[in-house]
């Protein structure tokens, strides 16, 4: 099993879809790096763009390197 992560090409335009849905409206926001191995799928929705999912691999670990910047 992979899991997916919704990566955004500004901080405005991840702020911009969590106050638009609401099981978002309190989650975090956070940066880093998105290179090593999986697949990036343009997920574009209404009113955004720049949406991505970025598909890793099953027990991968490397989202723990981003920092959450609120």
């Amino acid at each position: 099993m992979s899991m997916g992560l919704s990566v955004f090409d500004t901080k405005e335009d991840a702020e911009r879809t969590r106050k638009s849905i609401p099981p978002f409206r309190n989650k975090s926001i956070a940066a880093g790096s998105i290179d090593g191995s999986g697949l990036m799928q343009a997920t574009p929705s209404k009113g955004n763009k720049t949406h991505r999912t970025w598909w890793r691999p099953e027990n991968d670990v490397q989202w723990t390197s981003f920092e959450v910047k609120e």
